[in-house]
């Protein structure tokens, strides 16, 4: 999944706040969904304090920056390959940097 992080003081919900859904996570973490198709929207967590991210997938038109990294590297599905020299994080975290040799 393709998330876009963005400041928390620069990221604000202008309707639709009933329809919003949050799962807290034992690690911290905020999961919220669509309350009426169960989509997934918007994920905060301790690990990136000060930001929310966005499901790429909701965003209406295009983005204004490029990927800066791949987290979670560890947990790909087995087809999954990375073709690029982003720099890559895994381990435990999902974002301890991590050698793109490494498999």
């Amino acid at each position: 999944m393709t998330w876009a992080g963005f400041k928390e003081e620069q990221f604000e919900i202008t309707s639709g706040h009933d329809n919003l859904v949050r799962y807290y996570t034992d690690t911290n973490a905020t999961r919220s969904f669509c309350g009426s198709c169960g989509s997934t929207l918007l994920f905060a967590s301790p690990r990136w304090a000060g930001e929310v991210h966005v499901a790429l997938a909701n965003i209406d038109g295009p983005i204004d920056r490029l990927p800066d990294g791949h987290s979670y590297v560890d947990h790909g599905a087995d087809w999954w390959t990375i073709n690029d020299t982003l720099p890559q994080y895994g381990g435990p975290t999902g974002v301890e940097p991590k050698d793109p040799g490494d498999t």
